[in-house]
């Protein structure tokens, strides 16, 4: 009985798969976010699906607040605290973030240099957390670049808009 069940699962999950590959088809920015190494359809799907039209954002920093990741003061009284993230936007957008940029650190030589970067850190070096923060971070920005400009990724294109 939970073999029928797994295997009627997985062919609904294939159907669902193949489903938003067509959908995708129809989206005129979701190929430029396919052109990230390691991103996968329902990665693209979930994204877009929370962000809905990039066009309606001006700057990254408004996604970045969309999502959650904007930093919030975390002081009491005498206590001066570090900067944490608000959390108080999209949950599954930054859930789904969380889950690409784990990918694009094994898979793109570029976030996986900046991930490196970042955990060793020159002033202070950071831990896996708030590393994967700063490249979620990145990965915003670099998406944001992707859809505005209409144009694919390349491993060296960040590069060039690093030093800009």
């Amino acid at each position: 009985m939970y073999l029928e069940e797994i295997k009627r699962s997985d062919a609904r999950r294939r159907l669902l798969e193949g489903e938003m590959k067509e959908l995708l088809k129809e989206i005129p920015c979701a190929q430029y976010i396919l052109s990230l190494p390691g991103t996968g359809k329902v990665g693209c799907a979930v994204f877009l699906g929370e962000l809905g039209n990039p066009d309606y954002f001006g700057n990254p920093r408004q996604i970045i607040k969309y999502a959650g990741y904007d930093p919030k003061e975390n002081d009491s009284g005498l206590r001066v605290g570090r900067k944490i993230i608000s959390k108080k936007g999209r949950w599954l957008l930054r859930k789904c973030l969380f889950f690409m940029v784990l990918r694009l650190v094994h898979r793109s030589s570029f976030f996986k240099a900046y991930y490196e970067h970042k955990k060793k850190g020159f002033d202070r070096p950071l831990a896996k957390t708030e590393a994967l923060c700063a490249v979620i971070l990145k990965l915003i920005r670099v998406l944001f670049a992707l859809m505005r400009d209409r144009r694919m990724f390349t491993e060296e294109m960040p590069r060039c808009e690093q030093a800009a």
